[in-house]
């Protein structure tokens, strides 16, 4: 015969699912052919009434179960799935929500886990590809809710604990979602009513809500509980008593009804109250009574890890027999279950777990910490630092806290970042004196939040504190140069950079081996060749980039891939590379597209690729677009480097568009930051071009390079230096001086570099053009005849349009006389040398950039599209929508929408 605790927990006294709440694994299991929809109880009461009401829900927007606990939201629920599959839709997910959850990235990360386990999203969907690793922005909703809307069938996500969250940004978001019509429907199963604006939805008639008094038993449900849980046939009498002293509370009913079978007393129910209270005696005295010390002891203690198995149990209490305990527990039903197939895993109830919990807490404080930091140290050593890091601060043994945050501090730049952040935030920093090991978890929890000046300020200050020999361990030695060298890039300091991953891989060869140590080698190496491409030394950042690439390291390295990615297609094309490296940039953006992840800051340099590529090739249309879009790429911080290219890409596409005042505004931006990038050879390069192209556009005059009147005063002298001094030289009618800088340019590249190459190709034209001024035709043929060989294989248009102007037209011109095959690409130069191609005034130049979220709906307006249809396009209110039109108004100093769709295209924002 079954004790009283097994009845009560079979029959689900709680209403509360035995599955789905004790972490991640049981929200990707598959219960009865539907991922996480908890498994029948032992004991389930038909409830026609709640079935109906739910039948008739599902097919509004969004469902709300609104009731305590032990009112049996999760067990009626739970029990229409799985019975009533033509009420219910035919694709469910069931998410069981955690305080862990709190966040945008772990809400909405944990509901695409739970819908991909589903079956309703087909192979290559979209939804495949989307993720909240990076975190949660308007592109990642945009594109996670699109792709919702885009499924083939209805789909019911099912969020059960909803009460834990209250995040304003997940809850605005959820908003958004229910407030436009998609295949989606939510149910959320909660304790109390959502922070989420429902008042619309009543009035729609797309909110259905579900409470207390449609859950709450009445006579026909009584009696059918004790009959089929304790076969008992009750009196009317007894039933009216019962509902009398329970007022139908799911709990207190069976409660009533085990008591009742228990005494075999008729009407013996004055001592029983039904009310909260008796839930706690009842699991104090017919739980923990029923066990011996040792028993009660080791429920107490390992009620700290919300999951369990065998290992995790003896490390928390020392004896061993742990899996052996848990089995025996959940054999017997003492509210303790299996969480998976294997039954290694198990948790317990939830209201039983919150008591031993606060008994615990209370009555044995040091216990308590103790069990916690049992926890910590065995999962952080069976690999999951994040978990651990979790019982660390609930230990508030901040010391551990430290320790384990170096092996999880590889995540901080992955997928669990927020997840470590969200500990880190418990440290009470101001409180504690400094210390090497906080200062480093002050800068890992700086850089995850964007701060990166603060993050800068700990590092040194870690760096300060770990001055004595054997301060911290070597891979925390490694985090502290891996920030170092981060904050060396937000400073454009390249020999930083390199200096502190060399000193991180340094560390690493004397660290423990595994995960962690594995993870900062991957993060030391990118930096390394971040610094390496920066500070000049392209072929060599480019080989190391690939062999990241290469070393597939899973989702937990997704961000880093994408900026690994991004910055390769950068390399290739300034090896020469165009058609390589523009192939590349568009698959990173069509990929980080399809994540909803160009807009953060790792994509910058796909962006500066592709307009690099495009406007050296004649498509500045193309290039204006790529600039606009790698400006708005500003999600996840500054980096220096990327943010000058950008000004300095920027300046040169409006030189070639013809629009001398838009590189002058670009490139203002970029000389109060020289002392930042004349030290990367690469950045000098890009701004010594880039201001010779603006100077001779705007008069033709000389742009003093190297001499200190132009501001641009260097300490080397590259090719390109010498060719931009040429033109400079020529513009200014020195011919002498001309032929003498062009001459210091090889007449053939010496690498595969692209500034040599477009350095030689210039140089040739000044060479052309000093011999037509000398009258020498012959001489100017040949030397243009060159410069056009070496242009020919990349197709690189730009050198022939921004350098000697109409003299240049004219020789290329002279080139195609008594051919008898037309040179293509001396006809397409011609074709984009036109007047007519950029005519007309020069329109203001644009002063701040334009948001992602802005360039979109810029491009909406085009289409004469409402406020209304934008809004349902970007799954946003139309207030929302009006602000970003307020904001786009401003910036392109406009009062209407035709003139901001006239402004765009001047601008070169739309086509």
């Amino acid at each position: 015969m079954q004790s009283d605790s097994a009845k009560l927990a079979s029959a689900g006294l709680f209403g509360r699912s035995l599955v789905g709440a004790a972490g991640r694994a049981p929200r990707t299991g598959v219960v009865n052919g539907l991922p996480a929809v908890p498994p029948a109880l032992a004991v389930e009461v038909d409830r026609p009434g709640l079935e109906s009401l739910l039948d008739a829900a599902c097919r509004r927007r969004l469902t709300i179960v609104t009731a305590g606990p032990g009112w049996g939201k999760t067990t009626v629920v739970a029990r229409w799935i799985r019975q009533h599959p033509d009420g219910a839709p035919r694709a469910v997910t069931w998410l069981t929500l955690e305080a862990s959850d709190d966040s945008p990235a772990a809400f909405w990360g944990a509901v695409l886990r739970s819908i991909a386990q589903v079956g309703v999203v087909p192979e290559r969907h979209p939804l495949h590809s989307v993720t909240a690793a990076a975190g949660v922005n308007d592109e990642v909703l945009l594109a996670m809710f699109r792709a919702l809307d885009s499924l083939p069938e209805p789909l019911l996500i099912v969020l059960d604990d909803f009460h834990h969250i209250e995040n304003p940004n997940v809850l605005a978001a959820l908003n958004e979602l229910v407030a436009h019509d998609t295949g989606v429907r939510l149910m959320l199963l909660t304790r109390s009513e959502p922070a989420l604006g429902l008042h619309r939805l009543r009035l729609r008639g797309d909110l259905a809500e579900i409470g207390v008094a449609d859950l709450a038993f009445d006579v026909d449900g009584v009696r059918r509980l004790a009959r089929g849980a304790e076969s008992l046939d009750l009196t009317l009498e007894q039933v009216q008593y019962v509902l009398a002293r329970t007022e139908g509370w799911p709990a207190g009913v069976r409660l009533a009804t085990m008591h009742l079978s228990r005494t075999r007393s008729d009407g013996d129910l004055e001592s029983f109250a039904g009310t909260d209270p008796s839930v706690a005696e009842y699991l104090v005295a017919e739980v923990l009574g029923r066990h011996d010390a040792s028993t009660r002891e080791f429920l107490y203690r390992t009620s700290v890890a919300e999951r369990l198995d065998g290992g995790l149990a003896d490390a928390i209490v020392a004896g061993g027999n742990g899996l052996a305990r848990l089995e025996m527990l959940a054999s017997a039903n003492h509210f303790v279950v299996s969480v998976d197939p294997e039954r290694t895993v198990y948790r317990y109830h939830p209201l039983l777990r919150d008591l031993l919990l606060h008994t615990l807490q209370r009555d044995d404080p040091d216990g308590y910490r103790d069990a916690h930091r049992a926890a910590a140290r065995w999962l952080v050593s069976h690999n999951d630092p994040v978990r651990a890091l979790r019982h660390a601060t609930a230990a508030r043994d901040w010391p551990l806290v430290a320790e384990v945050f170096f092996q999880a501090s590889p995540c901080i730049v992955g997928v669990q970042r927020y997840a470590v952040s969200r500990e880190l935030m418990a440290i009470p920093f101001q409180s504690l004196p400094s210390s090497a090991d906080l200062e480093l978890c002050a800068a890992g929890l700086d850089l995850v939040s964007g701060n990166l000046d603060a993050m800068a300020v700990h590092v040194n200050a870690a760096r300060r504190n770990s001055a004595h020999p054997g301060e911290l361990p070597p891979i925390a030695h490694a985090l502290l140069e891996n920030l170092a060298a981060a904050a060396a890039r937000l400073t454009g300091d390249a020999p930083g950079v390199i200096a502190a991953s060399d000193a991180a891989l340094a560390f690493l060869a004397n660290a423990h081996p595994g995960r962690a140590a594995d993870g900062h080698r991957a993060i030391a190496m990118t930096q390394r060749a971040v610094g390496l491409l920066w500070s000049g030394d392209i072929a060599t950042a480019r080989e190391a980039f690939a062999a990241m690439d290469r070393d597939d390291r899973g989702a937990d390295f997704a961000l880093t891939i994408i900026g690994v990615r991004s910055h390769l297609a950068w390399c290739d094309v300034l090896l020469g590379r165009l058609s390589d490296g523009e192939a590349t940039a568009r698959a990173v953006i069509a990929d980080a597209s399809d994540k909803g992840w160009t807009s953060l800051l790792q994509l910058r340099p796909a962006y500066i690729a592709l307009a690099t590529s495009r406007m050296l090739q004649g498509d500045t249309s193309e290039a204006v677009q790529a600039v606009a879009s790698g400006l708005a790429a500003d999600v996840g911080g500054v980096e220096l480097w990327p943010t000058i290219a950008l000004r300095l890409t920027k300046a040169s596409v409006a030189v070639s568009r013809n629009r001398p005042r838009a590189a002058a505004a670009a490139l203002s931006h970029t000389v109060s930051r020289e002392r930042d990038w004349s030290s990367s050879p690469l950045l000098a390069d890009m701004a010594v071009r880039a201001w010779t192209d603006q100077n001779l556009l705007v008069s033709g005059a000389i742009l003093a390079v190297g001499t200190g009147r132009s501001g641009l005063e260097l300490d080397y002298r590259s090719a390109t230096f010498w060719s931009s001094r040429a033109r400079s030289d020529f513009a200014r009618g020195d011919l002498a001086a001309a032929e003498r800088s062009a001459a210091n340019v090889p007449d053939q590249p010496e690498s595969d570099d692209l500034a040599d190459l477009l350095a030689s190709i210039e140089a040739w034209l000044v060479r052309a053009l000093v011999a037509d001024g000398n009258r020498h035709p012959r001489e100017a043929i040949e030397a243009i005849g060159r410069a056009l060989e070496l242009a020919r294989a990349q197709s690189l248009v730009r050198p022939f349009l921004v350098t000697g102007s109409e003299r240049t037209v004219d020789l290329l011109r002279r080139i195609g006389m008594g051919s008898e095959r037309p040179d293509e690409f001396v006809a397409r130069v011609l074709a984009l040398s036109s007047p007519r191609q950029f005519n007309g005034p020069e329109p203001e130049p644009l002063i701040e950039p334009l948001t992602e979220r802005e360039l979109a709906v810029l491009g909406e307006l085009s289409t004469m599209k409402s406020n209304a249809e934008i809004a349902s396009e970007f799954y946003v209110s139309i207030n929302t929508v009006k602000a970003h039109l307020k904001n786009l108004y401003r910036k392109l100093d406009v009062r209407s929408r035709r003139e901001a769709v006239r402004r765009g295209r001047e601008l070169g924002l739309l086509r």
